[in-house]
């Protein structure tokens, strides 16, 4: 008896997972694999609005990258961001560059492709003008840096952003003694 009920309990459990099993996508991104799970509508729509995004950006001169799905089944449903998949096709189009604005009290000075490259102009823009025995330093200005899409080319030349950044923000330091100076 023991026997026929765990014959019986094997299909009946096989048969609930099956009925519960949904199909989920992978995707890849001119080869890069992008970490999450959609299902193939949730992909198709984000690659829609990816390409709007970038024909607006590129003035109409773009293309799709390569997108790779492979579907699984899975308990699971799928978890992945429509909107986080949609931008990073969009930056993998063609004319379209991921770059970063900045601003300083709101006011846009440009745009940089290398977020390294505008995090040690500002380093620079600082240790340039105080002195080695300062004990704190920064700005005295809201500085903000944030993500943004692009039209290839649109980069803002490193040593002007520099240049820029140093006339819109005054560098302050602060002395041993906590006496606040600007340079």
């Amino acid at each position: 008896m023991r026997k026929l009920k765990l014959l019986l309990f094997i299909p009946a459990l096989l048969l609930a997972a099956a009925a519960n099993l949904r199909p989920v996508c992978t995707v890849k991104v001119d080869g890069l694999p992008v970490e999450g799970l959609w299902t193939r509508r949730s992909v198709e729509r984000a690659a829609d609005l990816a390409l709007g995004m970038a024909e607006e950006l590129a003035r109409g001169g773009t293309a799709l990258p390569d997108i790779e799905t492979q579907t699984r089944l899975t308990l699971f449903p799928a978890e992945g961001d429509e909107n986080e998949l949609a931008e990073t096709i969009l930056y993998a189009c063609e004319g379209v560059s991921r770059a970063w604005a900045l601003r300083v009290d709101g006011q846009f000075l440009g745009w940089t492709d290398d977020i390294s490259a505008l995090s040690e102009t500002m380093e620079g823009v600082i240790g340039t003008q105080i002195p080695v025995t300062a004990v704190r330093a920064g700005f005295d200005a809201e500085i903000s840096v944030e993500p943004a899409a692009i039209p290839e080319g649109w980069q803002s030349d490193i040593d002007e952003l520099s240049l820029s950044l140093r006339r819109a923000a005054r560098v302050f330091y602060v002395t041993p003694d906590g006496a606040v100076r600007y340079a």
